[in-house]
């Protein structure tokens, strides 16, 4: 079959590939357009580069992982982006409100330590508002600071679950220690 198209045993090796104009044209078309990707011989270079481009993203899309999408940019070049964790999104999600949960459970605990020390002993009085002012303010900061770092992540789609638990735990910190330290500037010791 020297017209160009498909015999039915083409059909039948199973690739799915169908010739195209450029693999049915003839030696002398398929020189000039080599000579013309040398740089020699012809002056259509512009559709050559083109052509180099177009192979260069799908190359690059060939070569891409499978996790991540790829977006074509209009000058031919293949962008990655990574998907969406849907697993990360919805743990992030829930952690972020368990995170402001104990933000505020930790706000509530510190300001009863203000209850610890009745009277100043002693010119204690600045460290144990040190004391008061951690336990109150640091679970706040911790909360807004998670929030804003997990919501980035997000963004940026990379995984974000760990930033709420380590505030969790950075919250429980900071109250224990802002509650140590005005418990011991109260008693007077």
């Amino acid at each position: 079959m020297s017209d160009g198209t498909p015999s039915r045993r083409d059909d039948e090796t199973g690739d799915g590939a169908r010739p195209t104009e450029s693999s049915a044209t003839s030696p002398a078309t398929s020189r000039s357009s080599d000579a013309g990707s040398r740089g020699t011989g012809s002056t259509d270079t512009g559709s050559t580069d083109a052509d180099s481009r177009t192979l260069d993203a799908r190359s690059a899309e060939a070569n891409a992982p499978a996790d991540a999408a790829a977006e074509v940019a209009p000058d031919g070049r293949t962008k990655r982006v990574r998907p969406v964790r849907v697993w990360d999104l919805v743990l992030s999600i829930v952690l972020v409100l368990l995170l402001i949960g104990v933000a505020i459970t930790g706000v509530f605990i510190g300001s009863l330590f203000a209850l610890g020390a009745p009277s100043c002993v002693n010119g204690s009085c600045a460290l144990f508002d040190v004391g008061l002012n951690v336990a109150i303010w640091g679970p706040i900061v911790v909360g807004v600071l998670g929030l804003a770092v997990t919501v980035t992540l997000l963004v940026l789609r990379k995984r974000a679950f760990w930033v709420p638990l380590a505030g969790i735990a950075l919250v429980a910190i900071v109250v224990f220690v802002g509650g140590a330290i005005a418990l011991v500037a109260g008693s007077g010791g």
